[in-house]
């Protein structure tokens, strides 16, 4: 994991939206370190990946946008499809939101990819954690 933080758990969505960035945050200055003399690194996406009852949780957002995956979504990705258990469901500008039936309701994890320089990527991987505690 590129990325690990904590969420506790609260009615205040946004501080999760702001969790979620934060996560994307750390991944982009972990790109940036290695990399540091490049000057195309290029953002390609970045995902979040969240079980129905989390997707429903952040339904709630003022910030979310229902959103299907496009073909070029699709393109943008190195695979050609989405496995069955996962669907787009959200774009929140920063991120989209990936339902995903496999991942569960303690977690939702970030996807970054990064173009760094012609036909070269990084993918960092995040993770934000849910607390009571």
């Amino acid at each position: 994991m590129d990325s690990k933080l904590t969420w506790k758990i609260s009615p205040k969505v946004e501080t999760l939206v702001d969790t979620i960035v934060a996560c994307r945050k750390e991944m982009f200055d972990a790109v940036k370190q290695r990399n540091p003399y490049s000057r195309n690194l290029k953002l390609r996406f970045c995902d979040i990946h969240a079980s129905p009852k989390l997707c429903e949780l952040l339904s709630t957002s003022p910030t979310w946008r229902d959103c299907k995956e496009t073909k070029e979504d699709a393109e943008l990705r190195r695979s050609e499809r989405r496995p069955h258990s996962q669907e787009m469901v959200a774009d929140f500008e920063l991120f989209k939101v990936i339902k995903d039936t496999i991942i569960g309701d303690e977690d939702i994890r970030v996807c970054v990819e990064f173009d760094t320089s012609g036909d070269c990527w990084e993918s960092f991987f995040g993770n934000v954690k849910l607390v009571t505690k």
